[in-house]
């Protein structure tokens, strides 16, 4: 019960989180750079910089969570956060629902 709880839990920092968050932050933005010139080469139209991009993420509460969020913010992206509980069902729903 309440102790097995206690054992999972991790003592993090703002800095760790932070630190996890800018490295996210700078791996969404080349991704995006790499996506763009992909697209650029095969004369798709892109997700210019004024669009804000949406990022799903699937994951359980924790520390990693908390840094995905801010990095999804901080990168100016919009956050589609996917719940583990959910079927697959619901989850293809969500992502359906947030592509504009």
């Amino acid at each position: 019960g309440r102790e097995e709880k206690r054992k999972e839990m991790i003592a993090v920092s703002y800095r760790e989180i932070l630190r996890a968050s800018t490295r996210l932050r700078d791996f969404f933005a080349e991704r995006k750079k790499k996506d763009n010139a992909t697209a650029d080469d095969n004369d798709e139209a892109t997700n210019d910089d004024a669009t804000p991009q949406r990022i799903a993420y699937l994951c359980p509460p924790g520390p990693l969570y908390v840094a995905l969020q801010f990095a999804v913010w901080s990168s100016g992206s919009i956050a589609v956060p996917l719940c583990t509980s959910h079927k697959s069902t619901e989850l293809a729903y969500v992502l359906q629902d947030c592509d504009p």
